[in-house]
């Protein structure tokens, strides 16, 4: 493993010391795995290896999210991008397994009118919202057969399509969404420290009632909203 120059690459997204170091200690982990039990190196490892190790990591009890998000980094190091994106999706499938699903009626400031007719169609989580709500097309007829607004069942989408990033629910939704970071590709395009700006700056002009993110959450918001899944289109 490159570990001067992999810690150089971290540095660039701007980790700190403790963070890089705990990163390259979960790389070394895997990458003693897979040469004395796969006889393989990161150069010529597969999609197979990584499942076999989340398989031992499983049977042994190890924190595997936070192993595949630094073998992602890694991965993504060394050009393997077919591997990095894979090491990702497995890593947002065990967040996922793991998280309760969000009530559309606990985000921050709902119509619970609204609320109300989508639970009379059997829509009352994120996940269904999402999936019923993906497309424009969905959106429309969603609206027509509810009586709910367009612009509304697009308000009710985009807030739980954020609710995938991570810590992201009620408060934090509403605070993306209200202050313009109301879709993961306009979060993914900043750095965590224009995100907090943002979030700061509105919450001194409107008074919101809630804190911007710290820089650690506001991290893990743009690498989560740079890596996970589209699954909405606007």
């Amino acid at each position: 493993m490159k570990k001067q120059e992999f810690r150089k690459f971290l540095k660039r997204f701007g980790k700190k010391d403790h963070v890089v170091d705990g990163l390259i200690k979960y790389c070394g982990y895997y990458e003693k795995y897979i040469q004395e039990n796969r006889n393989k190196t990161y150069g010529n490892s597969t999609k197979k290896d990584i499942s076999a190790f989340i398989e031992y990591a499983n049977t042994n009890n190890l924190k595997i999210k936070q192993y595949l998000r630094s073998i992602n980094f890694y991965y993504n190091f060394i050009g393997k991008t077919e591997l990095s994106k894979f090491a990702g999706q497995q890593r947002e499938k065990k967040i996922s397994k793991n998280r309760k699903i969000f009530k559309l009626k606990d985000f921050k400031d709902i119509d619970l009118k609204h609320i109300k007719s989508l639970e009379k169609h059997n829509i009352t989580n994120v996940n269904q919202m999402i999936e019923i709500g993906k497309t424009q097309i969905l959106r429309n007829q969603l609206s027509e057969k509810t009586g709910i607004p367009l612009d509304k069942i697009l308000e009710f989408v985009k807030l739980s399509d954020l609710s995938r990033l991570g810590a992201v629910k009620s408060i934090r939704a509403r605070l993306y969404y209200d202050s313009g970071l109301e879709t993961i590709d306009i979060i993914a395009k900043y750095k965590p420290e224009k995100i907090i700006n943002i979030c700061l700056d509105f919450i001194k002009r409107t008074g919101f009632n809630g804190i911007a993110p710290l820089p650690k959450e506001a991290e893990n918001l743009v690498e989560t909203a740079r890596k996970i899944k589209r699954v909405v289109e606007y």
